[in-house]
């Protein structure tokens, strides 16, 4: 005969507020698990001089760059670290990252660019902790996903949607985005939104 055991409060001790008592974080349920999130849309601008953090500068005029929030794939763990306010909740289909979760992120405004750029991302991971992210593979080039192509009418097409998923096995994972100005027209800022289930 097979048991299934559920985590249940001492008769009595239950508080309606929050589910059940739960005082020293000791069930690993959250109270509330958002399964998505969306971003606000922002209008990250053109810096010069750019910023070398995230690579080399050379014949780089002005650099744009655009970072998603930190993820928490497991925010339903607690542990001695305790909440991880700095970390968006979000589940997807497996235990820890992977391909069941997608971050989209629309890119707008790309009509306007005239002259040389290049564009790559970056993702950043850790398996325990938000504050020590660090970047997980190689940058990648995303040039030719922003800025070749045309539209039905012959116009260069405006906007792009761009797909990251996680690497398997990590807790914590952000995506930036990075664009280099390089020569051409001085360009307006672009339009980022986006949004990770």
């Amino acid at each position: 005969m097979e048991h299934t055991f559920f985590p249940v409060p001492p008769v009595g001790r239950a508080d309606p507020s929050v589910g059940w008592e739960n005082k020293q974080n000791s069930l690993p349920i959250d109270a509330y698990q958002r399964g998505y999130w969306m971003s606000t849309p922002t209008y990250p601008a053109f810096v010069a001089p750019p910023n070398p953090l995230y690579g080399d500068v050379t014949n780089v005029v002005s650099r744009l760059f655009w970072q998603s929030a930190i993820f928490d794939f497991r925010s339903d763990l607690k542990g001695s670290m305790g909440p991880t306010p700095a970390a968006v909740g979000v589940r997807g289909g497996q235990t820890f990252g992977g391909e069941s979760i997608t971050l989209a992120v629309q890119i707008t405004n790309l009509a306007q660019l005239a002259g040389q750029f290049n564009a790559y991302s970056v993702e950043y991971a850790h398996l325990t902790n938000p504050a020590l992210l660090v970047q997980a593979g190689l940058r990648q080039d995303i040039s030719a996903d922003l800025f070749d192509g045309m539209g039905t009418l012959g116009a260069p097409i405006d906007c792009q949607i761009l797909t990251f998923s996680p690497p398997n096995g990590v807790r914590y994972w952000r995506v930036v985005v990075v664009v280099d100005y390089i020569s051409g027209v001085a360009p307006l800022p672009l339009l980022f939104d986006a949004t990770c289930w």
